[in-house]
C-alpha cells in the first residue's frame, strides 16, 4: 500500500510544503503493515493480540481518510486482520485491555501525527 500511496502522490505531484504529510502517511502505513506482519508471526496469543489490534485500527484509520484513493484496501487489509485479532482473542481473553489499548495508541499517533504535519 505504500508503494501505490507514494506512486499515487508522485502522479499528482508534490508541494514543498506537504513532503511532511507525504512522509509521515506514507512511514505510518508502512508502520501498519509491519504490526500486521509481526503480529501474524507473533508466538504468544498475548502479544499477537496487541500488535494485530493495533495494525487494524491504524488500517482502518487510514482507510476511512484515504477512502477515494487508496482506502479500500487498507478497509478490506484492516477487516482481514480485525478477523485475526479475533481468532487471537479466544485463544486468550486476558489481552483485552492491553488490546485497547494498543488501539487508542495508533489512533492518537495517527491525529497527532496528520495535525503536525497538514
Amino acid at each position: 500500500m505504500t508503494v501505490l500511496y507514494v506512486a499515487i502522490i508522485l502522479d499528482e505531484g508534490v508541494a514543498s510544503n506537504d513532503r511532511s504529510a507525504v512522509m509521515f502517511v506514507s512511514s505510518a502505513l508502512a508502520a501498519s503493515s509491519s504490526l500486521a506482519i509481526s503480529g501474524s508471526l507473533w508466538p504468544s496469543p498475548y502479544g499477537r493480540i496487541v500488535l494485530l489490534s493495533g495494525a487494524a485500527t491504524a488500517m482502518f484509520a487510514w482507510g476511512l481518510i484515504g477512502i477515494f484513493s487508496v482506502g479500500m484496501p487498507l478497509l478490506l487489509g484492516s477487516g482481514f486482520t480485525w478477523g485475526a485479532t479475533i481468532r487471537a482473542w479466544n485463544e486468550q481473553r486476558e489481552a483485552t485491555a492491553a488490546a485497547g489499548a494498543a488501539s487508542v495508541i495508533a489512533l492518537v499517533v495517527t491525529v497527532a501525527g496528520l495535525a503536525v504535519t497538514v
